[in-house]
């Protein structure tokens, strides 16, 4: 009998800014990070942005965002290139602000690769393997 489970994957490539880094405590898991990227898209002349609420799967990941605290806590400009698995849409209602009582949207993902990582502009991170990925500008 073969028990191998097999899946699908949907995997986004892109390059964003990240936001939001922080640590979630659920009450039956054990704490994960999370942050929301603000996904580039459209020209590079006028850039529009898609957030994606991400659970950072990759241990190399988690080890890039968090030596990057202390720049986010700064205000600076944290940049990666990026690849998240599984992206779905999530409906809620905002319980506060301008918003409340008024329907949204997020989108939510699994972080599972950043393939270069700048800071103000500087390259602190790149990797060599996939010459194919996006360039952090």
């Amino acid at each position: 009998m073969n028990t191998e489970c097999k899946y699908f994957d949907l995997h986004t490539r892109g390059i964003g800014y990240v936001n939001r880094l922080r640590t979630v405590t659920p009450k039956r898991c054990k704490p994960f990070l999370a942050c929301t990227i603000a996904a580039l898209r459209g020209t590079t002349n006028e850039p529009e942005y898609t957030y994606i609420d991400v659970r950072v799967y990759n241990e190399k990941a988690v080890e890039l965002l968090e030596s990057c605290q202390d720049a986010l806590s700064k205000n600076q400009k944290v940049l990666i290139a990026f690849n998240v698995g599984d992206i779905y849409p999530e409906c809620f209602t905002y319980e506060k602000g301008d918003k409340k009582g008024q329907c949204g949207c997020s989108i939510k993902g699994r972080l599972i690769k950043i393939t270069a990582l700048k800071i103000d502009g500087h390259e602190f991170y790149r990797e060599n393997t996939n010459k194919n990925q996006p360039v952090a500008a």
